[in-house]
């Protein structure tokens, strides 16, 4: 029941942000030297921007491909660092998961997917890996 409701509202959300005309945004953008994941969707190692499409969703687009995807995020501190961070949690199992992307003025932190969980059940234990990133204006 409580999935089919987030669904719902994930849907909701989506398609207003989506229906909305396409303005110039800030894009962090790195280069990420192995494979990933957000959630349970595996992406490759590349070059990615990722940009605020709304308040606590961004969008995570290779560069190369042109390939994407959506995830909604909960707010989290600003980078100390000058320049923004992705920072991801790397298994034991060679998996690693977006954690946490920042900047110097704001942060957004992903949910743990269940891939994770299942990780973490079986007491894996992981290590923050950070991936120095760039600022640029689309």
């Amino acid at each position: 029941m409580k999935t089919s409701i987030l669904c719902t509202l994930i849907s909701i959300v989506l398609s207003a942000v989506l229906s909305q005309p396409v303005k110039a945004q800030d894009c962090i953008r790195a280069t990420v030297p192995f494979d990933f994941n957000v959630g349970k969707r595996p992406l490759p190692a590349g070059d990615y921007c990722i940009s605020r499409v709304a308040p606590d969703v961004l969008a995570i687009r290779n560069l190369h491909t042109g390939n994407g995807i959506m995830a909604v995020t909960i707010p989290a501190d600003p980078s100390k660092a000058e320049n923004p961070v992705l920072t991801f949690k790397h298994y034991y199992d060679d998996s690693y998961f977006l954690y946490r992307v920042a900047d110097a003025g704001r942060g957004w932190q992903f949910h743990q997917s269940a891939a994770e969980n299942d990780l973490l059940a079986k007491k894996s234990r992981s290590n923050p890996v950070s991936v120095a990133a760039s600022l640029s204006h689309q």
